[in-house]
């Protein structure tokens, strides 16, 4: 996924699913809108830093 601004706006509500393997921090928020109603976005790399969830609903476990 780029980094682009645009690139947000532009795919904004059209994912059903993201899988996110990042270790490193990213904009839950940006990442989020890209979702569209009722999607999920999956996080499965840890990061050294708490994830800022933003707006949106989010639901996880640990272990």
């Amino acid at each position: 996924m780029t980094w682009a601004g645009s690139a947000f706006t532009e795919l904004a509500d059209t994912f059903n699913l993201i899988l996110n393997t990042v270790s490193a921090p990213v904009p839950l928020p940006g990442y989020l809108g890209l979702l569209r109603l009722h999607g999920t976005m999956v996080n499965v790399g840890l990061t050294t830093e708490p994830m800022q969830p933003g707006h949106g609903r989010c639901r996880g476990t640990s272990g």
